[in-house]
């Protein structure tokens, strides 16, 4: 495909073809997405958003996945807990406190914290 970055494409009527749209069309496409999934799994469905009444989880417990009982009625529930955030560690600091003392600039015996 043609990663044309947005700023430089001066006309859209231009830029946006028939032949791009059968590009774009057979690759990301809810059918081409299918199709390809379907190569390799026995079972592949789409859930199509605007039929499941803003339930999406719902529709995939409840009628994608087999034998999901206990998953689907704890959802119809209210009764699944909302998973811990995972939340973002910036470790830069740790990343060059450990290359400081691979390169002997941190003596032996001093923790990361320390560094």
């Amino acid at each position: 495909t043609d990663e044309t970055p947005l700023d430089e494409i001066a006309d859209i009527k231009h830029w946006l073809t028939s032949d791009r749209i059968n590009e774009l069309y057979g690759t990301l496409y809810s059918s081409a997405v299918y199709h390809r999934y379907n190569d390799v799994f026995h079972h592949v469905s789409i859930i199509n958003m605007h039929d499941v009444d803003d339930d999406i989880v719902g529709a995939f417990f409840c009628d994608e996945v087999p034998n999901a009982v206990h998953a689907c009625e704890k959802w119809k529930n209210n009764d699944i807990k909302a998973p811990k955030p995972n939340l973002a560690f910036n470790a830069v600091y740790d990343e060059i406190a450990v290359t400081a003392y691979l390169h002997n600039y941190i003596p032996d015996g001093i923790s990361r914290e320390e560094a």
